[in-house]
């Protein structure tokens, strides 16, 4: 390579620069950095031959070497906590909603609880229930509330119903 180096610069006069990895024949590896230039004449600038200088970068390539495996490193923890992260919030997420299920079944079991208190179904003696109607009665509402009252009709197996009406308001 060296030699091939040298003839394309006495072609070309174009500098050749150049990384290499040498090996030793103790099995040492080391670097060098080679630039090779062209030799001119003084008299008509021909190129005569070639010159060069190397620089051992051994240290240089270890510390490059060494940058690389740190940084892949730093990729693969960056990675596994993304990772961790997104379980994370994958988690959070049902969580969040479970907890949204759970309070939509609260208040879905409140509101059942609110509209059999507001329409309580009392027995007075045998086969006899008082139906008080307390605060607004719309369409939706009096439909509950017949359901209410048929379902109280078949348990206190009620002949008579009284239906108080004292505290209500009626909207059609």
């Amino acid at each position: 390579p060296a030699f091939e180096d040298e003839q394309e610069v006495m072609r070309t006069g174009q500098p050749v620069i150049r990384e290499e990895k040498e090996t030793w024949p103790d099995g040492r590896e080391t670097w060098v950095s080679t630039i090779k230039l062209p030799l001119r004449d003084r008299k008509g600038g021909q190129i005569i031959g070639t010159f060069g200088m190397s620089v051992d970068i051994t240290e240089r390539k270890r510390a490059e070497e060494a940058l690389a495996r740190a940084y892949a490193e730093m990729e693969r923890q960056v990675e596994e906590r993304a990772a961790e992260l997104r379980r994370e919030v994958a988690e959070r997420e049902r969580a969040e909603a479970e907890r949204q299920r759970l309070q939509q079944e609260v208040i879905e079991a409140q509101a059942q609880a609110l509209r059999e208190l507001s329409t309580p179904i009392i027995p007075v003696m045998e086969h006899i229930i008082v139906l008080p109607l307390i605060g607004t009665l719309d369409s939706a509402r009096a439909r509950d509330l017949t359901r209410r009252l048929l379902a109280g009709i078949r348990e206190h197996r009620a002949r008579v119903v009284i239906l108080d009406v004292t505290l209500s308001l009626i909207h059609i």
